[in-house]
């Protein structure tokens, strides 16, 4: 285990995350037309809070079914909470 993980379920959490984002690609590169491959990649990024990767596969979604509910939202919520004036 390396050093930056001493807790070992932040550890598990991190290695199967990475293990679904690997696993997801595979599949997006066999079927590069299909939307919900490309959702998938989005919500794990987004768990993660990579919202710049999060935020390009949301956009990338929308080219692939630009009338996905899924991704208008959480771009939607996205651009709202990360626009804020403080």
């Amino acid at each position: 285990m390396p050093n930056e993980y001493r807790n070992p379920i932040a550890y598990c959490a991190h290695t199967k995350t990475q293990g679904n984002i690997y696993y997801i690609l595979f599949y997006r590169d066999k079927f590069p037309l299909e939307p919900r491959i490309v959702l998938g990649l989005a919500r794990i990024y987004d768990m993660i809070n990579d919202s710049e990767k999060a935020v390009s596969y949301f956009k990338q979604a929308l080219v692939l079914d630009a009338s996905n509910v899924e991704a208008i939202a959480s771009l939607g919520a996205h651009f709202f909470y990360n626009d804020q004036v403080t």
